[in-house]
Order: C-alpha cells, then structure tokens, then sequence
C-alpha cells in the first residue's frame, strides 16, 4: 500500500493532522474571565461537537480529494471509530455552517430536499376569504426546505423557494444550522457548508437511489414549484459527509459518485493524543462533584497500550475514552479494577 505521509499535494483545506482542537468556543467558560480554565463537566457520551478530532494522513488526503472533486466523502469503518464526528470537526475546520441529517430506516430522500405540509394547505384552503387567500394562498408558505437545500442555497431555502421579485408575503424558513462560524469569517476554499447525512446504511434502497442526482449533479426539482434549485458554477459545492456503520452493502451507483474512506482502529500513539487532548477540552467532574484528579502522560499511555493489548488493537476511540472517564470519575487507580471497567466498556464480544 501507498506511504501516503510521503505524497505531496497542495491542500485545498487547512492542514489537518494529528489531534485539531477547536478550544477558542469550547463549552461553559468561567463568566468572569474568558481565558479561565473550563468548569468540570459530567461526562456525556458520545461527543458529536468536532471539538476534538484525530486526522491521520489517509482521512486528509481523502477530504482533500473529497473537495477537489466536488463529491461527497463516504466513511466506513468500526463503531465508535470517529465517523459521524468528522463532518463536525471538518466544518470548524473549513470555517462553514453545519447541517445533520441521521437516517433511520423511515427515512425518504425527500426529507433531505424539503418536505411540503399538505394538510396545512387544505385546512387553509377551507378558511376561504380574502385574508386567507392573500396569506395562504402562496404555495411557497408550505415549503419547508430539508439540509441539502439549505447547504446549496440558503437564499433561496431561507424564502421557500419564492422568488427575489415576488410581493406576496411570506414567513422565512428557519434555518437548521447546528454551528455556524465567527461573524465575518471566510469559510476554506469556499465551501459554503458542510452537511453531514449519518447512518446512511439504516435506510431502505430506493433513499440512495432517489439521491444520485441530488448528491451527483447537486440540484434539486420542486415539483409543487416547478422549479430547479441548483448550485451555479463556479461556486464551490458544499461538503457532503456521508456515513455507514455497513449494515447493509451500498448500492454501486451511489459509490460511484463518492470519495470512500474506510476508517480503522486507531494505535496506541494515536489514543494516547486523543485522550489528553479530549482531557484538556472537556475537565471532568468525579463522583464526589470535586475536579478529577489530574492524570499525567503516562497514564493515558498506559492504558491505550493496556487496552489495545488486551484486544489485539482492535479498540475503539469511544471504548478507550469511556475507560479514560470512567476510570477518572470513579478514581479507580488499581490495575485489577481496571480490568474490571474495561469489561463494561467494551462494545464486541471476544469473538
């Protein structure tokens, strides 16, 4: 396999690699002094804030690839391997608002695109009246833009699809951005946005098959509007991360229009940064309701090394930083009751 630490490419995106930490607007700074340390927090599982994230050389290139090509970037790999996390660290990386979208197995392409309230309309429709005509009438009130709407072309979401030369009146969609960047910042490369869609595995086949024009060409019909919302060239696409825990193989014709990237488990190395790192963003509250104890770098060592020992390197970033919280919460500091802890954190049997 291809040394990729030794390719040599110019970057379209920040450089990205080891542990990128985004401390500047972690969560709960102390009130009075916004350099202060941050207060001890109760530990909350499964962080999807991008605050904290680990870049090796392989998930650069391919984000990189990802935003040269302008196609969206699927990942795969293990649970717990960073995969829904990436999209978030990506967007503070690149400067971007942030859209998600998690699938389930009810999940319709459409959900993605806009959805459009019917039974509103008919329940309008039945007020009569000039009033109602005046307000309701416009078929744009109904629209309620999805996320890839938004990350193409928040103007346009943001009235409906309605057009600039348009009198009638009309309420603006609110916006589903879950981060967006400092005011007046200018996102890398253009990327007016990143959109996560997680979990794309859980959905039934025709989801993927409703999406490749979407996703491939970047536009979008309104059927109630007769209209396309499409991105206009040259403007740089948003980034569309797509994640798959493989429940079920992905047809080819969505793969074909993706940059893939499977993602393995991490080295010792690897934990031991990202477990200091996520110990300086996240100080942690113990059972007492007292600051944990300060751990040093090489008990963080140790116990990557311990743990990926005991599974033959097949441990997760989730199970480890788990073991990390537990075992700093509980003050657990015998090696015999670690054993124990990382029993309840593992999530795969031995076989």
């Amino acid at each position: 396999m291809t040394n990729l630490s030794s390719i040599e490419y110019d970057r379209v995106l920040p450089p990205l690699k080891g542990v990128v930490s985004y401390a500047q607007d972690a969560p709960d700074p102390a009130p009075d002094d916004a350099t202060a340390l941050l207060r001890p927090q109760v530990a909350q599982g499964d962080r999807r804030d991008g605050r904290v994230y680990f870049y090796t050389d392989e998930i650069e290139l391919h984000c990189n690839v990802a935003v040269a090509t302008g196609r969206p970037l699927i990942v795969m790999g293990v649970s717990g391997c960073g995969k829904s996390s990436l999209a978030h660290s990506l967007a503070r990386a690149i400067g971007c608002n942030y859209y998600e979208y998690v699938a389930t197995s009810e999940s319709q392409a459409r959900d993605l695109l806009y959805q459009f309230d019917v039974g509103r309309r008919i329940a309008d429709a039945q007020v009569g009246g000039a009033d109602a005509e005046t307000l309701w009438g416009n078929v744009h009130q109904y629209i309620e833009p999805g996320p890839l709407w938004w990350a193409l072309d928040p103007g346009s979401a943001s009235r409906r699809g309605r057009e600039l030369e348009s009198t009638m009146p009309f309420r603006a969609a609110p916006n589903p951005c879950l981060w967006t960047p400092p005011y007046g910042s200018e996102p890398a490369a253009g990327i007016p946005a990143v959109l996560l869609i997680d979990e794309i595995d859980k959905t039934r086949p025709d989801f993927t098959g409703n999406l490749l024009v979407p996703l491939g060409s970047y536009q979008l019909t309104i059927d109630e509007l007769g209209r396309m919302v499409s991105l206009d060239r040259p403007v740089t696409p948003p980034l569309v991360v797509i994640t798959s825990n493989q429940q079920r193989k992905l047809p080819d014709p969505i793969l074909r229009r993706c940059i893939v990237l499977n993602l393995g488990y991490h080295t010792p190395d690897q934990l031991l940064e990202i477990g200091l790192a996520d110990a300086g963003m996240y100080p942690l509250k113990s059972a007492a309701g007292e600051p944990c104890e300060a751990k040093d770098t090489g008990w963080f060592k140790r116990l990557a090394e311990k743990m990926c020992e005991l599974r033959d390197g097949q441990v997760s970033t989730a199970e480890y930083l788990d073991a990390v919280h537990a075992l700093r919460v509980l003050g657990i500091d015998e090696s015999a009751s670690e054993d124990g802890v990382f029993e309840t954190v593992w999530r795969r049997s031995d076989e």
